[in-house]
């Protein structure tokens, strides 16, 4: 049978094709509820106005008791249609504001992703250069494949001494890097509020303000350590043990920047397990599910 996935057409068994639209359907569904949340944690300060508007029915029944009414309830039945309209009118008044706030917010720190991603991986990947190691990945933070594979191949020099030449040689120029790495993350401290309270960052707030608060700890960290310390082969152990320890604030710090578009990651997965085996070459000609998924 034929399904549509990400805009691509693939053939699949009847059994697969049944669970791939059941994991879509669960798609829509958690978006669907993600933005009822949404739309209800807008309903908050309707309460100042309901309490507003009591008091307000209060006054006019005190005012017109027994000429009017016999009873509160009989003056909020009067009033109801000015009670319908204002709730009504301030809720929308309300949505339509804290949406665009919304929006506007996660298109900055789509933007702020980008190019934080973007000026992290060049450092790191110099950085890998500068100790002799090609480039691992094109998009090395894209993907958690990309950063495991990082990771790896810093424990294994942990090990080894074969690059402390070029460590040696390229002293000064490491230095560099992490200095960048520092400026780099201090940009990210001064531009975090203008997309730190979008809806969902939701309680992964306090871990990103932890890795934010860690990472220059731990770059100030390598760095000292490199200017007061003797150039030889226990301070190049240091230096990689201190790298690894950058590397992994930076994944988790690139991690939950970008959670509004790896929240469903798993179901997509779950997906791309379903087709992939009978649509190889379709799936791999798309770039960014390739790297993803890490398919090739």
């Amino acid at each position: 049978m034929k399904v549509i996935y990400k805009r691509i057409m693939c053939n699949i068994s009847f059994k697969n094709s049944f669970k791939v639209e059941i994991l879509k359907a669960s798609l829509i569904l958690t978006r669907l509820s993600r933005i009822m949340r949404r739309l209800l944690s807008y309903a908050k300060p309707l309460i100042v106005v309901i309490v507003c508007m009591i008091l307000y029915i209060f006054i006019v029944f005190r005012i017109n008791y027994r000429e009017e009414y016999l009873s509160i309830l009989d003056a909020f039945w009067d009033l109801r249609n000015t009670i319908f309209t204002v709730l009504v009118l301030s809720y929308f008044v309300n949505v339509s504001a804290r949406e665009r706030d919304y929006r506007t917010r996660i298109r900055i720190r789509h933007n702020v992703y980008c190019h934080i991603m973007f000026e992290y991986q060049d450092c790191i990947e110099k950085i890998l250069e500068t100790l002799g190691k090609k480039p691992i990945e094109p998009f090395c933070l894209y993907s958690s494949e990309s950063i495991k594979k990082i990771k790896h191949y810093i424990g294994k020099e942990m090990n080894r001494n074969k690059t402390f030449i070029s460590y040696e040689n390229n002293y000064t120029r490491l230095i560099e890097y992490l200095s960048r790495l520092m400026s780099i993350t201090q940009t990210l401290m001064i531009k975090k509020d203008t997309f730190n309270s979008s809806w969902d960052l939701g309680h992964n707030g306090a871990m990103f303000e932890y890795y934010i608060e860690t990472l220059p700890s731990s770059i100030q960290k390598a760095i000292d350590n490199m200017k007061y310390s003797p150039v030889n082969i226990k301070q190049y152990t240091e230096f990689l043990k201190d790298f690894k320890s950058i590397v992994y604030d930076i994944e988790k710090l690139i991690e939950h920047i970008r959670i509004p578009w790896r929240i469903d990651v798993k179901k997509h997965l779950a997906i791309v397990k379903l087709i992939y085996p009978e649509n190889k070459k379709k799936l791999e000609d798309d770039y960014y599910l390739s790297l993803l998924f890490n398919l090739k």
